[in-house]
């Protein structure tokens, strides 16, 4: 019976080192997978709404719906086709909300 425990302790103790079949992947593998799975999810868009892609690497960083084309209204500057103001415009633009004359003297 002492056997039995000394032989199944053995074996608990071997099993307990470090796991090294399972590698983490390098940052460069790692870089490379999520380029090549963004290129298949644009690709897959493209195919959905009936577009053909020449160049598939060229969705790596331009979105699928984006024509390229800095003419077209939708891909463009909103400020050009739309008369949108930025953001600084816009605050500039709204009235004052507070003003110094309004706090109470300390």
């Amino acid at each position: 019976m002492q056997i039995a425990v000394e032989a199944v302790e053995a074996v608990q103790e071997a099993d307990s080192g470090p796991d090294l079949s399972v590698q983490k992947p390098s940052p460069r593998a790692k870089r490379r997978a999520d380029n090549s799975r963004a290129i298949a999810r644009q690709v897959r868009i493209n195919a959905a709404s009936g577009r053909s892609v020449e160049k598939p690497g060229r969705l790596r960083k331009q979105h699928a719906g984006n024509c390229g084309n800095p003419q077209c209204a939708m891909c463009g500057n909103p400020r050009v086709f739309f008369g949108e103001k930025t953001m600084q415009e816009r605050r500039f633009d709204q009235p004052k909300l507070h003003t110094f004359e309004d706090e109470p003297p300390l």
